[in-house]
């Protein structure tokens, strides 16, 4: 039962709106990025997807509930409960003659004080040759070490009352 491992791994509840007092992104590599302009606002929203726990991230313009931009399943990116926070790992493979594409992308947050959130995303990808039938999800994931990374999105978030 994924609540009763949650709470033996020290997952929190990370429900809530949250704006960044530090957001940074690299968009070339896993560096330390640099200041994103403007205010990031962010809502994460606990849901069941086939009946397990995850958190969906949502885009918002005000902290307000309304304010927020959701997709649905593709909001959702925290679907692995961890010590003091949750994660998810995707994969894919994508295939155009000859050429394949495969990516690796991380979704973490972890609670770093009360009511304060450290959220990163980072993405890694690979366009390569491999033989027909080669380019798979599951070659994704055999190669995700090697993959180099191409960005990464770092914000440390405070909850709105």
């Amino acid at each position: 039962m994924l609540l009763a491992g949650c709470v033996g791994l020290g997952a929190p509840d990370i429900d809530g709106i949250y704006q960044a007092s530090m957001h940074t992104e690299d968009t070339t590599g896993c560096g330390p990025g640099v200041p994103v302009s403007g205010t990031s606002i962010f809502r994460l929203e606990r849901v069941s997807v086939f009946g397990e726990a995850a958190y969906k991230y949502e885009l918002c313009t005000a902290p307000q509930p309304s304010s927020c931009l959701d997709l649905g399943l593709l909001s959702v990116r925290f679907t692995v409960p961890i010590a003091h926070g949750w994660t998810d790992n995707t994969y894919t493979a994508t295939a155009s003659g000859s050429s394949c594409t495969l990516t690796h992308s991380v979704s973490t947050a972890t609670q770093i004080a009360a009511n304060e959130l450290r959220v990163e995303f980072q993405k890694f990808r690979l366009q390569t040759t491999l033989p027909s039938g080669g380019c798979t999800r599951e070659t994704a994931i055999a190669q995700a070490a090697t993959l180099p990374c191409v960005s990464n999105e770092l914000q440390v978030a405070t909850r709105v009352p």
